[in-house]
This record gives structure tokens, C-alpha cells and sequence, in this order.
């Protein structure tokens, strides 16, 4: 088995842990939808689009993943929750529009801001951003109060903006 380790979002290449993966799904039969690059930057992340559906029995039986990887048959798709890279099978329901090379520095500044928050702040932003929790889901499974959901995910979003504009 081979152990895969949590995606680095500061690395060069944050999708780097998940080559493998994608290298042995290649290896037995799938292929890439786009030339060139494993991985492209969509407005979800960086992104592995296949032809074929996902072999998770294969990517089972060969790879020990960390906690911060999720796998979803019923999705098609495999993602690095730290570094929101994604592997894609047909099967995905989500979109995965490529952005243009102007708009894509800024998103990943984004996508990297978002990556380097703190527990429970990115818990609660990836859940309600990218998984569509309500306010009340997140108050449940949080011991929060509803508001207090509300104007924490509120403070994130400043603190973000504010963070993303001292870059410019």
C-alpha cells in the first residue's frame, strides 16, 4: 500500500500528493479529457478531469489516504479538501469551467486564502461555501448558536477580503 500525505495549499504544485493516484488510474486504462497538464485551475480548484469513471477499488486496495482526502462513488470525484484539488470522473455533478490565465492568479490567491485558514473557520467556510450547509446544519454540528454561525462566517469573509486586498 502506498500512503499518501495531506496536500501541501503553499507548495508549488499543491495537487503534487495527488499524482499518484492519478498516475495509476492512467497506468490501468483511463486517460486525461484535457492534453497537457494533469491538473488545470477551475473556479472549484485545481482539477484532474478523466474520461473513464474512477476505479476506487483499485485506488483502495493501493493507497492509504489521509483524513483530508475524500473519496465519493456516488460523485465520481476525489478531493484534497486542504488543497481543493479534485479528481474527476464523467460521473461528476459539479462543473469544471477552466478560468482564463487573467483571472486565474487572482482565484488562486483566493483558493489559497481559504486553504490557510484555521480550524473551525475552514471547516465552517467549506461547508457552507462548497458543500451548501445551511446555517442551521453548521449551528447542529457545531454546538454554535445560529447567529453566531452567521457572524463568524461573516468576520471570515471580511478578514479574506481585507487579506486579499493588502495583496494587491
Amino acid at each position: 500500500m502506498i500512503k499518501i500525505g495531506p496536500g501541501d495549499p503553499d507548495a508549488a504544485l499543491p495537487y503534487a500528493n495527488l499524482l499518484p493516484l492519478v498516475e495509476t488510474l492512467l497506468a490501468h486504462g483511463n486517460a486525461l479529457v484535457f492534453d497537457g497538464d494533469t491538473f488545470l485551475l477551475t473556479h472549484d480548484g485545481w482539477c484532474c478531469q478523466l474520461r473513464d469513471p474512477i476505479d476506487f477499488d483499485l485506488v483502495e486496495a493501493t493507497f492509504v489516504l489521509p483524513a483530508t482526502i475524500g473519496c465519493s462513488r456516488r460523485h465520481d470525484g476525489i478531493v484534497d479538501v486542504l488543497t481543493r484539488s479534485f479528481i474527476r470522473g464523467p460521473g461528476w455533478g459539479g462543473s469544471s469551467f477552466v478560468y482564463p490565465e487573467a483571472s486565474s492568479e487572482s482565484y488562486a490567491e483566493l483558493l489559497l486564502a481559504l486553504a490557510r485558514l484555521p480550524e473551525p473557520d475552514h471547516y465552517l467556510m467549506s461547508q457552507r461555501y462548497y458543500k451548501y450547509a445551511s446555517t442551521e446544519e453548521l449551528a447542529a454540528k457545531t454546538g454554535l448558536t445560529r447567529h453566531a454561525v452567521d457572524t463568524r462566517l461573516w468576520q471570515i469573509r471580511r478578514q479574506i477580503r481585507k487579506s486579499l486586498r493588502e495583496r494587491k
